[in-house]
This record gives structure tokens, sequence and C-alpha cells, in this order.
């Protein structure tokens, strides 16, 4: 892009088309990308609720042709279409060389063009010559955290004038589409807890079954086994008094704590087992009330796991739970080391497990997940905001 067409793109105001500077890098922002991909909408089918969005926006303004678009780095998918019927039938996407709505999403901003062959920048969009765009009205779509990811959009194939009118029914009916894209992500959150309760309860006689396992190599009577067992089943209830169901959570619920003292408290039931080699270390951070929730979650379920598979399942095995202090983000390693790891490589990340811990860290606490498997073990990395751990503000 020439600097003359971004100095078109980045006009004040909303007409005749704004955007930032940085076009491409919008475009390509690794954070909005993946809240775009996490609404599952790309590639997704027609459905009902977004055709009727488009058919209401065609009623209103009286363009022949509406939109709804989403737009990553490469093109732009039709989630919902009305009246774009090209030879050869309807199409689902294009190519950004055919895509006015990309300056929408780069620009966080209104785009109204009356006739698209008279502008400097949009001229020279193949969209006009192949798809006869001549006049376009397009308003940002937004995800669940304010990154646009897509356009809602009126088209037509003569010079129109749009009314302010015709652009507030826009901004109307996007906010309508973007409330439902939140309730929907919402509700699919809502059915993985709810999944993982049942996965959770399957998942309990597995654990207490390796609590009495280990509890039994142990050379104790009778009464001190039965001490022994009770101590650590205590311990797993404590534990799991620690994860409540998410649906429950609100920000000012429990009390806050601090990392280690956390870890420590989940870890309890497996520290208490003889010839367990856990190494839990770090600074003392803060952690705020509904951070530990999910933080709980997802270090439950990698300790479920450890005891099935890993290094909380027999000797010669260690887990070393450890993290650092960034100036933003607070950088976790959960590593386990010993045999057995290269056969659960495969399966890694596929599984109800990995996509529980995956929602927990990127979905709700806004960090990045990392895992990695070779012959001496498994390594989970994780980058978490360190204003998400604590529930405070960075200074």
């Amino acid at each position: 892009m020439t600097s003359d067409e971004n100095d078109i793109l980045t006009g004040s105001g909303t007409r005749p088309g704004s955007g930032p500077k940085g076009h491409a890098d919008a475009l390509r922002d690794p954070q909005r990308l993946r809240v775009l991909h996490d609404t599952g909408l790309l590639d997704s089918p027609e459905e009902e609720a977004y055709d009727r969005a488009v058919r209401l926006v065609r009623s209103l303004t009286g363009a022949p042709t509406a939109l709804f678009s989403l737009v990553d780095d490469r093109r732009q998918f039709f989630k919902a279409l009305s009246g774009l019927e090209p030879d050869g039938g309807p199409i689902r996407e294009t190519p950004l060389s055919h895509s006015f709505c990309q300056y929408v999403v780069s620009g966080d901003a209104t785009l109204s063009v009356a006739d698209a062959r008279t502008h400097e920048v949009l001229s020279s969009n193949r969209a006009v010559a192949d798809l006869s765009v001549l006049a376009y009205l397009g308003v940002p779509v937004h995800g669940r955290r304010g990154q646009v990811i897509g356009s809602l959009c009126a088209i037509d194939s003569v010079p129109h004038d749009w009314s302010d009118e015709d652009e507030r029914a826009l901004k109307d009916i996007a906010a309508f589409l973007e409330t439902e894209i939140a309730l929907r992500k919402h509700m699919s959150e809502r059915q993985l807890l709810i999944d993982e309760l049942n996965h959770r309860i399957r998942n309990i006689y597995s654990v207490v079954n390796a609590l009495v396992r280990m509890t039994r190599t142990e050379d104790l009577t009778t009464e001190e086994f039965a001490a022994q067992l009770n101590g650590r089943v205590q311990a797993l209830a404590a534990t799991h008094s620690l994860i409540q169901p998410l649906a429950t959570v609100t920000e000012d619920a429990g009390n806050d704590t601090s990392l280690h003292a956390h870890i420590s408290a989940l870890m309890t039931p497996y520290t208490l087992a003889d010839g367990q080699d856990i190494r839990i270390e770090g600074p003392d951070i803060p952690v705020g009330a509904t951070a530990s929730i999910y933080l709980a979650l997802a270090i439950h379920e990698l300790s479920t796991n450890a005891v099935k598979y890993g290094a909380l399942s027999g000797p010669g095995r260690a887990l070393a739970i450890t993290w650092a202090d960034g100036d933003d983000t607070v950088q976790m390693t959960w590593h386990e080391a010993g045999p057995g790891h290269v056969a659960r490589s495969a399966a890694a990340g596929q599984g109800f497990g990995s996509k529980l811990v995956k929602l927990c860290i990127e979905g709700q606490l806004r960090g990045e997940m990392g895992m990695a498997t070779d012959s001496t073990g498994l390594t989970y990395t994780f980058g978490i905001p360190r204003e998400m751990l604590t529930g405070a503000p960075a200074a």
C-alpha cells in the first residue's frame, strides 16, 4: 500500500472510508485472529439468525445486497448473504483482493462509499469489476473482547448515497449480531464446563484409586493406613472445593490467595504421598478470586492426567511446577519427567482435558499455552497476563 493510499484510509470521520495506517498489521493481529477463530463461525453453514439480519439490512436500506462478512488475514467469509448471486450461484467467500470489508475491520470504523469507481483506493479493488460492487456501506462487528471480526454491510451495483439513518440501522443490527455471538460463545463454554463436571466425577474414582494404591505401598499398620488414606481423601475433597462450577463465578467471588499457596493446596493430595517427587517453586504472586478458579481447573486436569499416565503414576518420575514473574506476564511451566510420555504425544492436545485447560488459560485468563513431549518427559508452558492473574490492572 502506498503512502497516498494510507492517507486516504486514515482520513478523519467515517466517510468515505477510514482505516489505520497499519492496515495489514491490523488484519494479522494474533489476538484479533484468535477471537475470530474462537467464534467458530468461519466456514460454518448458513444459520437463520444471521440470515435474518442481512435480510433486515436490505429491507431497511433498500440495497439489493447485504452481507455479514468475517475477515481474517487472507480472505473474507460470508456467514450470511442476501442478494449476492453472480453467475454460477451464491458464493461464500472471496480473497481480500475482492474485499471492501477488510478496511472496516482494519479501521474499526464505518466505511461509506457512494461510488467506488471514484475512490482512490477502492476503485482498483477487483470487487468493482468482478462483483459489480459500486456503492458500499459497512459497519464493524466485534468479538467478545472488542476486537473487530468482520463487517455488516449493504451493497449496491449502482451509485448510492447512504443516509445517516442507513448507518444507524446497520449499527443497531450489528449490535444484535455481537450479542448473538457472545451468547453462543457463553453457551458453548457453559456446556464444556458441564461436560467437565461429568468428566471430573468419572475421574474422581481413578484418582481415589491412585491414592489408595500409593498408600498401600507404604509400610503402615491398619490404623496408620486408614488415617493416612483418610487424610489424603480429605485433602482431595478440599481441592475440589476450590473448583466450583464456573457458571457461579463472579469477579468478587471468594477470597484472593497467593500463587504458591494456591498451587500447594491443589497438589496436597499428591504431595502427602511418600515417594512422590513434586517441586513447586516460584515467587509469591497474588492471585485474584476469579483467576484462582480457572487456574484450579487447569491444575486439577493436569494432575488427574499425571495420576493416570504421567509423573504421578509410578516411581522413577518427577513433577516440577515453576513460574517466573515478568513485567506484564507470569510464565508458568508444568514439567513431568520420566518414561512413557512419547506415547501420549499423538493424543496430546486433542482430548477433552486439553480443551478444558486451553479454555481456562487462553479463553478465560487470556494467556498463551504451549505443549511439548519427548523421550524425557512432557512440558506445558503458560503465559498468563499478570493483571488477569491478580485481578488488578497493571500499574
